[in-house]
C-alpha cells in the first residue's frame, strides 16, 4: 500500500491543475497524519536502540510522519489562497460509476471509522486476528480510501480522475 501510495503521489505532483490533483491529496491529508498518530508509541519505536540501523530507522519514521502532515496543511493552504476557478467539468462521470464510488464511500469510511475506534471488536471481519495498533493502521488506510472515494464522486469528471484511475480518462476521452 506504501508503494501505491507513493506512485499515487507522484503522479499527483506532475498534474499542472490543483484540480486533477485534489482527490489524491484527500486521502493524503486523511491518510498521513491518522497513521502517525495510531503508530506513535515511542516506547515501541526504539528510540534509545545500541543499534544504529535500528535508531535511524526510528527516528526517520517518527520525523517523517510527525512534518509530513504540516507540509500537508501548509501546501493546501498555500493552494486554497492562490487565485482562480475550476474548469467547467466537461467528462461526468457515468452513473454506475458514481455508484459504485458513493458504495466504497460508505463501505470504506464506515469500515475504517469501526477499526479506528474499535480496533479489536470488529476483526471478526478480517481475515487474521488484529492487534488494537494493525487494527488502527488498517482503519487509516481504509477511511484514506473512502475519503478519496467520496472525492471522485463530488468531483464527478473522468479527467479529475486521471491520477487515482488513469483508465478514467482515456475511456471518455
Amino acid at each position: 500500500m506504501y508503494l501505491g501510495a507513493l506512485v499515487l503521489t507522484a503522479l499527483a505532483a506532475r498534474e499542472k491543475a490543483w484540480v486533477n490533483a485534489r482527490v489524491s491529496f484527500a486521502a493524503s491529508i486523511c491518510l498521513v497524519p491518522l497513521l502517525f498518530i495510531v503508530t506513535l508509541h515511542l516506547d515501541r519505536f526504539h528510540t534509545s536502540s545500541d543499534d544504529v540501523v535500528t535508531l535511524v530507522g526510528a527516528w526517520i519514521f517518527i520525523t517523517t510522519y510527525g512534518w509530513l502532515p504540516v507540509l500537508l496543511v501548509a501546501g493546501l493552504v498555500a493552494q486554497l489562497r492562490e487565485p482562480g476557478v475550476d474548469p467547467p467539468r466537461s467528462a461526468s462521470l457515468a452513473v454506475w460509476m458514481r455508484a459504485t464510488l458513493a458504495a466504497h464511500t460508505e463501505l470504506l469510511c464506515s469500515l475504517g471509522l469501526a477499526l479506528l475506534a474499535f480496533p479489536t471488536s470488529v476483526d471478526r471481519l478480517w481475515p487474521w486476528k488484529l492487534t488494537p495498533l494493525t487494527g488502527r493502521a488498517a482503519g487509516a488506510w481504509l477511511l484514506s480510501i473512502g475519503v478519496a472515494a467520496a472525492a471522485g464522486f463530488r468531483e464527478n469528471d473522468s479527467r479529475r480522475l486521471r491520477v487515482p484511475s488513469p483508465r478514467t480518462s482515456r475511456s471518455r476521452s
